[in-house]
């Protein structure tokens, strides 16, 4: 069967995949379970489950590997608190890595950062190749809280959109706010977050529609945030998705559908594109 033209990019929804690079971390076993406990998109492979489209998903937790970075430091904003596609410190400014060897840091692009990508390039491809468009969506969720090394202290959003430069309509994202507003959802754009994850090989190409829906995880999580301790790591403080999360899944799927209608199969014109600064969580 032909997939629908959408291609779903899931960067931080694994919550393993760190146990085999232990010796890579200079902190507790507790430091790192926590870190990846707080981290994490919980769920949003879940939340963002669509039938019939591409979608490509990590394969280790974000803070081994964060598919989601500028591979160069120098061009990852995040990279300023350690927190680029390599990350040498967690959520509180602590450092918790060792540096890596050059062998080290090139195995693990290897493994995971490039092969990542690569699967991005081809399911956006294999849209153009079908359907002549495509609709990414970079799919995330935020705590309601900031992390202590993010300066954010203006109050959250339910739903933040991030946006490209070059390949978000101003259509698409007015729909987009549109759709969700009515919900009763409040919506920032780009703020706290903000660009959207798109494919070097397609920036500027009309036909590939990009855009970032990040999603507070108070709408679906039943989560207390744990203290920094090694208590709260005890049993692992899992969060559970709740009552909320399966309506929240419906309409998220709704209007993914909706957006691609409007925009991949009814229409392949051009469309205005509006400024952004791309930096992503």
């Amino acid at each position: 069967m032909t997939k629908d033209p959408i291609v779903l990019n899931i960067p931080h929804a694994r919550w393993e995949g760190i146990s085999e690079y232990d010796d890579q971390y200079i902190v507790p076993e507790w430091v790192t379970i926590y870190e990846t406990m707080i981290q994490t998109d919980w769920y949003t492979d879940k939340l963002f489950a669509i039938d019939n489209v591409h979608k490509v998903t990590a394969k280790v937790n974000r803070i081994l590997v964060d598919t989601e970075r500028f591979l160069a430091d120098e061009s990852e904003p995040m990279a300023l608190t350690g927190r680029g596609c390599l990350y040498t410190h967690g959520s509180r400014g602590q450092r918790i890595r060792r540096r890596l060897t050059e062998e080290e840091r090139n195995k693990l692009l290897d493994l995971y950062y490039h092969p990542h990508h690569k699967a991005l390039d081809v399911a956006v491809q294999a849209s153009l190749d079908c359907h002549n468009g495509c609709l990414l969506i970079d799919c995330h969720s935020f705590p309601d809280q900031p992390f202590p090394v993010e300066k954010d202290e203006a109050k959250r959003p339910d739903i933040c959109l991030g946006t490209t430069n070059s390949n978000t309509p101003r259509e698409l994202v007015q729909l987009l706010v549109e759709k969700l507003t009515h919900w009763g959802y409040n919506v920032a754009i780009n703020t706290p977050y903000s660009g959207c994850v798109l494919p070097e090989a397609f920036q500027g190409d009309k036909r590939v529609l990009a855009v970032m829906i990040e999603v507070n995880r108070k709408l679906y999580l039943d989560q207390r945030v744990p203290e920094y301790s090694q208590d709260a790591v005890k049993e692992k403080n899992l969060p559970i998705m709740n009552s909320h999360s399966s309506q929240l899944h419906e309409r998220l799927v709704d209007l993914i559908r909706l957006c691609m209608n409007e925009f991949v199969k009814s229409s392949t014109e051009s469309l205005g594109m509006p400024d952004s600064h791309p930096q992503n969580q």
